[in-house]
């Protein structure tokens, strides 16, 4: 009942018990990530990539990591790498999006934006990161109907960002008080 403790330790002694298993590595890396480990995480993830190249979940969760940490560069590689593996993986296209955008490249955040939204057009979070690429580009009527399609489709639960869309749509469509 030990290994059954935590996350942590079950992934650890699967990977002591079967160091060869890609989805160990993943689960160790995302164990060792909650925990804050960023550098042994990493470590897992590239090894469960070497031991699956094919294992896409493994490299979006290292891109993942580079894009949380700010190691934008490095990120981008890794999502255009998941892309490659599954062009129809709508995840892999916003999470371009959200590293161009990070980088102030709007241009390119758009465009990455737009394919997640042909693959799922319900994947709503799309929306409201559209808008805020839109709106820093200056393309105002292009972020008012993103922002307007996010408030209509996101679940409830997203009911602050509904409300922070509402406030950018005011703040654009409001003429300014002299």
């Amino acid at each position: 009942n030990v290994v059954w403790k935590d996350a942590f330790s079950l992934w650890s002694d699967v990977v002591e018990k079967s160091p060869d298993s890609p989805l160990g590595r993943l689960n160790l890396g995302a164990a060792y990530y909650k925990k804050g480990l960023v550098k042994e995480a990493e470590v897992q993830f590239i090894e469960s990539i070497r031991l699956d190249p094919s294992f896409n979940v493994a490299r979006m969760n290292l891109a993942t990591l580079y894009q949380e940490t700010g190691r934008y560069d490095e990120a981008i590689a890794g999502f255009m790498d998941a892309v490659k593996i599954d062009p129809a993986n709508p995840k892999a296209h916003y999470n371009l999006g959200l590293t161009f955008k990070a980088k102030g490249l709007n241009d390119d955040a758009v465009i990455y934006y737009l394919y997640a939204l042909k693959i799922d057009p319900g994947y709503s979070e799309v929306y409201y990161a559209l808008g805020d690429a839109y709106l820093a580009m200056g393309s105002r009527k292009e972020a008012v109907e993103s922002y307007t399609l996010f408030i209509t489709r996101a679940p409830d639960q997203y009911r602050s960002f509904k409300e922070s869309a509402g406030r950018k749509i005011r703040s654009v469509t409001l003429p300014a008080v002299p």
